[in-house]
């Protein structure tokens, strides 16, 4: 068998982490502590759905859902291509077709600046992320593709409607945000992700990896 090595993609979900603007945010408060003589170290974790490293669901757009209990796991486990977005300010059509990714690929995980300059990483929002045009939407859904991952919190531009949102899970192509791609190599992976089943919930934090030849 070949030798792998794993990579962890996921944000960690930890105060001050970027988040989308009039989120909550997150927070893991502790509730007991063995050094104030409780008998056990306990906490208790408050958060947004869409904070870190998420999978949004069709309902988060739709009135009818689906939720994200209702996701399959084969859409979110499997092989996947990792594409190196370089520079770019934003994912469009064009960029794409010229990426080389293979035609059989079914999940697509995309490393963009947003990586490269750690601004996933920072604290505060940036307007700025690299993201999906519309019509990279429209090459993803003619693509058949199950999956789509990008690395910053949202798959389509900050200022663009929601048209990018609308276009992919109106196909039923999952969206997984929130990833941290800077140490993934561009090439064939196998993506694990796993997403914390709430029923019927619009969205769900998820603990993503990859596996790549090493």
């Amino acid at each position: 068998m070949m030798d792998t090595a794993v990579i962890d993609i996921s944000m960690p979900l930890e105060e001050g982490l970027p988040v989308w603007p009039g989120s909550p945010g997150m927070s893991c408060k502790p509730i007991m502590r063995i050094a104030d003589g409780d008998p056990v170290n306990s906490s208790c974790l408050e958060m947004d759905v869409h904070c870190g490293t998420h999978i949004d669901a069709p309902l988060h757009f739709f009135r009818t859902g689906p939720a994200v209990d209702e996701i399959p796991l084969s859409n979110l486990n499997g092989a996947a291509w990792v594409a190196d977005c370089g520079d770019s300010a934003e994912v469009d059509r064009n960029l794409l077709e010229k990426s080389g990714i293979p035609e059989d690929t079914l999940r697509l995980l995309l490393k963009t600046r947003n990586s490269v300059m750690s601004i996933n990483r920072e604290a505060g929002f940036s307007e700025n992320y690299c993201a999906l045009t519309p019509d990279a939407a429209d090459w993803v859904t003619e693509r058949g593709l199950k999956l789509v991952g990008i690395d910053y919190l949202s798959i389509q531009r900050f200022q663009d409607p929601p048209d990018v949102h609308l276009k992919l899970l109106s196909a039923e192509v999952t969206i997984l945000e929130g990833l941290v791609m800077a140490s993934a190599p561009e090439g064939p992976c196998e993506l694990v992700c796993l997403p914390i089943l709430i029923p019927g919930a619009e969205a769900a934090p998820a603990r993503a990896m990859i596996r790549v030849p090493s």
